[in-house]
């Protein structure tokens, strides 16, 4: 192995970024309109994304997966297999509903089948069918950590080696159980990866309404530090904004093309910022 100096390295570096708050504020919407082009939209939600699409008037460079993402292996494959190198960013949304949902169904359902097969081969009864069907154990939390890591793992990749945005979102879940001090965080299946996602993220910002005479305005407020002491789930690394020789908390409209600037972001292949 050879060691060289930071200087020559010849790889672009990208940005994880996990933005969060409640459902229908603008998540979704304002990160497909501001990260940079072209964009691939991961949508593992029930919900069709064409509808921000058609609401920004249907502008180029927006690419979704042709098959619907249901599995570990979907997500796995779409991540590993596929050509992305076109892409200069990627959203994946969200990661409460990959965890809670697709993935919990999917471990589950692989419990039950096996607890059922090894009930057929001993001629034994499984009693409480739906109970046993949906039936969530350590272990099932255990897996859940395993494969959501290496998801997490696989997208932070294409950050650190390709150079590209890489924003996730998720709910907002005002009791987490994986950190009892905060008051706002990040909505997460279990304990563990809430203990551990944040190393991850070179930035994580709560998003929520602006209002403006007591009416709401557009686009909504992120905030990734937490200048109010409120409790929430916030992180950045990079530089900040200055004003008078001081400097300013990282909070401003959902604007990625001004946090990406801020943090120098550039996409090598053409020179831009976004």
């Amino acid at each position: 192995m050879q060691i060289k100096p930071l200087s020559e390295r010849n790889v672009s570096v990208g940005w994880v970024c996990m933005i969060w708050g409640a459902s229908k504020v603008g998540k979704t919407y304002n990160s497909m309109l501001t990260l940079p082009k072209p964009l691939l939209v991961i949508c593992v939600e029930n919900r069709d994304p064409t509808v921000n699409y058609e609401l920004m008037g249907r502008p180029e460079g927006i690419d979704i997966p042709a098959e619907e993402l249901t599995t570990f292996d979907d997500m796995r494959n779409l991540l590993t297999e596929v050509d992305l190198s076109k892409y200069k960013s990627i959203l994946f949304d969200s990661l409460t509903y990959f965890m809670d949902t697709l993935m919990l169904n999917e471990i589950t359902a692989q419990a039950f089948e096996a607890r059922k097969e090894k009930a057929e081969k001993s001629g034994e009864k499984i009693h409480k069918v739906l109970a046993s069907e949906t039936k969530t154990t350590e272990e099932s939390y255990g897996i859940l950590l395993q494969v959501t890591n290496r998801i997490f793992d696989l997208l932070t990749r294409l950050a650190r080696y390709e150079g590209k945005v890489v924003v996730i979102t998720a709910r907002e879940d005002s009791v987490p159980k994986w950190d009892r001090q905060l008051t706002g965080a990040p909505l997460l299946a279990g304990k563990a990866f809430g203990k551990r996602f944040a190393g991850l993220c070179d930035a994580i910002g709560y998003v929520e309404p602006r209002f403006e005479n007591g009416k709401p305005i557009w686009p909504p407020l992120v905030s990734f530090e937490d200048p109010q002491g409120r409790g929430f789930k916030c992180g950045w690394t990079g530089r900040h904004p200055v004003r008078n020789g001081e400097e300013l908390p990282v909070v401003g409209p959902l604007d990625f093309a001004k946090f990406l600037r801020l943090v120098g972001w550039h996409d090598e292949r053409s020179g831009s910022s976004g």
